[in-house]
């Protein structure tokens, strides 16, 4: 229970009346009479309100949230109904964003006294993973108006919020700051120089005379060639890391995030050419989820991966790729997803041993547009000119690593987290029609 403006207000009016007594001294005797009546009819009011029958409401939550989406949420009031105006006050996530609360509802104006009532309102989450839903709270008045009843209604729960994967995969991505360049799920042919068989057909001025097929040439005494398209059926495997290196941000989205949705993007892209996709995460959460073809896998990857977090938790990715090598079954294209740092070079020199001319493994370099922007600047003072100085010897040291590693025949990308979707799609297109697959 708690007091009303109304009641607050008859308070308000008794304390006039008593200060008024001062100056009217025939009305001192009866000075707390307003005081007795507000205190007689508030006792009332809430005895009223407690004889009322209890809120009886339901929560109504569509089964799969979509990060930074915005979802209806439905509350159901179900009959027998306190004859009063009701406001309630959901228990939404701490996360969530929300636009509608409180809800406000007269049911005295309700004529039907055996319908349902059903309110709604807007969330929008903005972190991935299980999110909790607490009790909520409804609040009515007394007949009186006097004191409002607060009782808890509805129930506890969890909602799964998943990542929006229906984003740039879904449409084809656009190269931001390129006009009109996008990438397609359309089936990868390129005339003469693919992996796989694909049909005959007859010769074309600029085929390449070594895809000429002399059997069929001589059977149908004209020129025939053997059209080719990129190999299916081939494997790609992420290394994602969950630990301290990744918890970074910047846009309003962390490191992890901007690696979390490049990778589901990149994972529909190679689902929809033919090849299988499995991920190992490490870190503070260690999964492994095995290589899998079709895009009907994609859901249960998503299920499988949703509510990957990065922590403040030591993570070595040289330790990783170790991990994951007897995994590997097949010639893979393993892309390992962390934030490289220098000190990384000489551990990561014995690892990469072990992969070379088994598999190919594709590293990503995510620049801090912090340290970018300090390299970049004009500095004001002594405090600025040594921030510099740090930050060009970072990058330098972090550059010398990154070309070693490259002339030793490990591929690189060196983008901002901004840029790592692009990047990481422009490059497996690259390697599929190399054929260094």
């Amino acid at each position: 229970m708690r007091a009303s403006a109304r009641l607050v207000a008859a308070a308000a009016t008794g304390l006039a009346f008593a200060v008024a007594t001062v100056f009217a001294p025939a009305l001192r005797p009866c000075w707390w009479s307003p005081f007795a009546a507000v205190a007689a009819l508030a006792a009332i009011d809430a005895a009223a309100a407690l004889l009322r029958p209890r809120l009886r409401l339901r929560r109504r939550i569509p089964e799969a949230l979509i990060r930074d989406r915005p979802a209806a949420v439905e509350l159901v009031i179900e009959p027998p109904w306190p004859r009063a105006r009701i406001r309630i006050f959901d228990g939404i996530p701490a996360d969530f964003e929300q636009e509608g609360l409180p809800l406000t509802l007269d049911l005295r104006r309700v004529r039907d006294r055996g319908a349902i009532a059903r309110l709604s309102y807007s969330v929008r989450p903005h972190e991935r993973g299980i999110s909790e839903w607490e009790r909520g709270w409804a609040e009515s008045l007394g007949p009186l108006g006097l004191v409002a009843r607060r009782e808890r209604v509805a129930t506890g729960g969890t909602t799964r919020v998943y990542p929006d994967i229906a984003g740039p995969a879904a449409r084809g991505f656009q190269m931001p700051g390129e006009k009109g360049a996008s990438f397609s799920y359309r089936k990868a042919r390129r005339r003469g120089h693919g992996l796989e068989f694909e049909q005959l057909r007859e010769y074309r001025r600029g085929d390449p005379p070594r895809l000429i097929d002399g059997p069929a040439s001589s059977r149908l005494r004209r020129p025939i060639v053997r059209e080719m398209r990129d190999e299916e059926d081939q494997t790609l495997v992420f290394l994602l890391d969950t630990g301290y290196r990744m918890t970074a941000s910047e846009g309003g989205k962390s490191h992890f995030d901007r690696a979390f949705e490049s990778m589901l993007a990149l994972a529909e892209t190679a689902l929809r050419q033919g090849d299988r996709v499995g991920v190992l995460a490490w870190g503070a959460t260690e999964r492994w989820i095995p290589p899998r073809r079709g895009i009907a896998s994609l859901p249960s990857l998503v299920n499988a991966l949703f509510d990957l977090q990065a922590r403040p938790v030591a993570s070595d990715p040289a330790t990783a790729l170790r991990d994951v090598l007897p995994r590997l079954r097949h010639r893979s294209l393993v892309v390992l997803l962390t934030n490289f740092r220098e000190e990384d070079g000489e551990e990561m020199d014995r690892a990469f041993r072990a992969v070379q001319g088994r598999h190919i493994l594709l590293t990503v370099w995510m620049r801090e547009e912090a340290v970018g922007r300090a390299v970049a600047r004009r500095p004001a003072d002594l405090d600025e000119a040594l921030e510099t100085a740090i930050a060009l010897d970072y990058v330098r040291e972090r550059s010398a690593c990154r070309m070693r590693w490259e002339a030793g025949g490990v591929l690189t990308i060196d983008t901002t987290p901004e840029r790592l979707c692009p990047s990481l799609i422009q490059r497996y297109w690259d390697i599929k029609k190399s054929g260094a697959l």
